[in-house]
Parts: C-alpha cells; structure tokens; sequence
C-alpha cells in the first residue's frame, strides 16, 4: 500500500493532470462563469442593502408621523389643562374670597396633579369645584402619558436613524463591490469578443436596451416594491427608489420632451413627457442631463441624493403617470425591464 507522502503526490499529479487537460476555450468558460456568479452574488448583496435602506426609510417617516401627533396631542392637552387650571383657580377664590388664605399659591406649581391634590386638602370647595379638579387630575394623567409615549417614539426614531446609517454604508460597500465585479466581467466579456473579432455591447452597466418598449432608467441600480410606504407630512411614496452609486447615468425609458426642475422635496428633477402619453418623473439627480426632445435610451441626468434625500442614500425617484396624470405603482415596470 502507498504511503501518505505518495497518496498526496498521486494525488496533486492527478490535479495537474486536470488541468492541463482543460482546452483554453474551456478554461476561459470556466473563467468567465465563475465571474458571473460572482456579480450575480454582488447585485444579490446590494439589492438585500437597498432593501434594508428602503424600509428604513418607510419605518421611520412612519415614526415620524406619530411624533407629529404626539405632539400635536401634548400641545392640545397642555391647552385644556391651563384652561381647567384656570377655572379652578377662579373657584378656589370665590370659595375663600374675604379669608387671608392665599388660595393661588396652591395653583402656582408647574406640576399641575400637585396642585389638584393640595386643593383637595383644603376641603371647603363645593361640589363643582371638586369635579373641575377631577377633570384637571384627568388632564394631568393623560398629558405625563402622551409625554412618555413622545419619549418612547423619539428613541424609536433614533435607533431607525441608527440602522438606517449602517445599512447605507453596507450598501456603499456593496456598490463598491458590485461595481469591481461588474467591471472585471465586462473586461472577460470584451477580451471574449475581440477573440472572437466581433464588436458590440455587452453585459452589466452598459448603454441599455429596451425590454418590452421601454428602457431602464437606472441601469444596474437596486431597488424594492416601496409603494405606498409612509413618507413625512402623512403623504404615501408615489415611486420606487433605485438605488445605485452617485452620478450613475440616469436614460431617458422612451422618447419625448425631457424638462428640468430644482427645489423642493424633489431637488434636481426631470420630466419626461413621453411620446407614449406617458409622464416619467426622474427626482434627486445630482446632475441634469439632455433635456428637450430626446430619444429613447438618451442621457437625462445623473443619479444623486438632492432634495430631500440629501445626506441619504444616492438613489432615483421614479415615478410613472399614466396618460400623464394617473399615478401607478411603478415596480413592476422597472422589474420587468431592469
């Protein structure tokens, strides 16, 4: 029987045996499907990041929105409350006017459940004092609560802020990382091509083609189905956000007449009235691109974080308005032709 020395020697001639047995051309296809798994396992990566900072975003403004009210409540029971106090106040002198006793001071702390209980200790109120002061207990009760439940929703938002933080730096790394991939494929894919001495396009972040009449308008970005999500002031997300590096090329889906906005929640934005009947909202550019009459597949702008997403993850609000006016769930589309 052969040593371990010889067995691992058998076995290490049999590995180069292997392959060297590999022809060039099967070697390159080796090659080039390991570097293919490997952006299929970067874009699952980053689109897993996307997704993380998408429903952040969600979950937040949706916090967000029940601070609001919170405060809102706080403010209108801090109101009710004053003015309770104030009629108790007016009772309690009716009830000593003439006597030397200072019946304000019982009023003047801040706390008003204090103030309520040091009232009830002076027992010489009539009935309708006594349900005033109920009804400034009550008050007192209900406001300390919606103050605790202002705090709770506050460290909330903050550990949503926190996440949301983390997850666009996960996400950064993973763009850095797709983009490595998607470059070193394109490099095997042109090599591949001069071989063979045909010319042409080919895989990852190049100039796109239409799918089912339309063109991505974010080519390589990753995005999930946000439509709907809360957004601040109460308002539903109308689009979806694609996210992908900052000053990706940004495409025109059809042909049509592209005009540009500035400010407001959008920043940088274009439209594009498409020859289609179609409206295509483009919002958070960090650069415009051609605008007039453009050509399906044309450069519009460049992918950014203006607007309201600034200091956010790079990414494209993308809206779709049927017949220029009916707003639909634009996921699907860009599902389909992404």
């Amino acid at each position: 029987m052969p040593s371990s020395r010889a067995l691992r020697a058998l076995l290490a001639a049999f590995v180069a045996i292997s392959v060297v047995a590999l022809s060039p051309a099967e070697a390159r296809a080796q090659s080039l499907e390991k570097l293919k798994k490997e952006e299929e396992a970067a874009k699952r990566a980053a689109d897993e990041a996307a997704a993380e900072v998408t429903d952040s975003i969600g979950e937040y403004n949706s916090i967000y929105h029940e601070i609001e009210r919170t405060k809102a409540n706080i403010a209108a029971k801090e109101e009710r409350a004053t003015q309770i106090g104030d009629v108790a106040v007016d009772r309690a002198i009716e009830a000593y006017k003439g006597s030397n006793f200072e019946v304000a001071d019982v009023f003047d702390s801040q706390d008003l459940l204090e103030a309520s209980r040091k009232a009830r200790l002076l027992g010489e109120v009539t009935k309708k004092d006594t349900e005033t002061i109920d009804r400034l207990e009550v008050e007192a009760v209900d406001l300390q609560t919606e103050r605790e439940k202002l705090a709770d929703l506050l460290d909330q938002a903050q550990a949503i802020i926190d996440a949301k933080r983390a997850a666009e730096k996960r996400l950064e790394q993973r763009f850095i990382e797709l983009t490595a991939k998607r470059k070193a494929l394109e490099a095997r894919l042109a090599a591949q091509a001069r071989n063979r001495g045909r010319r042409g396009s080919f895989a990852g972040v190049a100039a796109p083609t239409p799918v089912d009449g339309l063109v991505c308008p974010n080519p390589g970005s990753s995005f999930t189905d946000s439509f709907g999500a809360p957004r601040s002031g109460g308002r539903r997300h109308k689009g979806t956000d694609m996210m992908n590096v900052r000053g990706a090329p940004l495409y025109a889906v059809t042909s049509g007449t592209v005009t540009f906005g500035n400010g407001g929640l959008a920043g940088k934005s274009a439209y594009l009235h498409g020859s289609d009947g179609n409206l295509y909202f483009y919002a958070h550019l960090s650069e415009f691109g051609n605008g007039g009459s453009v050509s399906q597949g044309a450069l519009i702008g460049y992918n950014g974080a203006t607007g309201n997403a600034s200091g956010g993850a790079p990414h494209l609000h993308f809206e779709i308005k049927m017949g220029g006016s009916l707003t639909v769930n634009p996921y699907p589309t860009v599902r389909r032709i992404c």
